[in-house]
């Protein structure tokens, strides 16, 4: 059974992303811009391997985040993606969604602290209401930034 959609939204083609800015000392916006839009493209690359378990999922994720290299607006934006993946696997009850899910977003919180984009940026780069999901992403108050 493939990942059914967030809200039937999520899943559709990643466009151009709709980011906008970074921190203070990070990449300029175009640049940052440019890592979101990329980082997302590598983790939707995933998105056949989703099927009863994430492991494979997990495994596709691993082989693609060497091409983020040092790129960390790709890397939140990466990491974003993959935790939205696992808690939608989680809140359809996939065996293994919670486990997965929460590690992922601790990877994601963990990135998103080296470059901080607000969850609201990352959306809109996937034409998404965060506010309209079943399951929340964290603020950024709890990402430090």
């Amino acid at each position: 059974m493939a990942l059914a959609l967030l809200a039937g939204a999520v899943g559709v083609g990643v466009g151009p992303a709709a980011a906008h800015g970074s921190a203070p000392g990070h990449a300029r916006p175009e640049q940052s811009a440019q890592g979101i839009e990329r980082g997302l493209d590598l983790a939707h690359n995933c998105d056949h391997a989703i099927h009863e378990l994430l492991d494979e999922y997990a495994a596709c994720l691993r082989s693609n985040q060497i091409e983020i290299g040092a790129d960390a607006a790709a890397e939140t934006a990466f990491r974003f993606f993959a935790w939205l993946r696992a808690a939608n696997a989680a809140y359809q009850g996939y065996p293994d969604g919670e486990t997965v899910q929460l590690r992922f977003r601790q990877e994601y919180l963990a990135a998103a602290r080296r470059h901080p984009v607000p969850p609201e940026e990352l959306c809109r780069a996937l034409g998404l209401d965060c506010a309209q999901l079943p399951v929340a992403p964290p603020r950024l108050a709890e990402i430090g930034g």
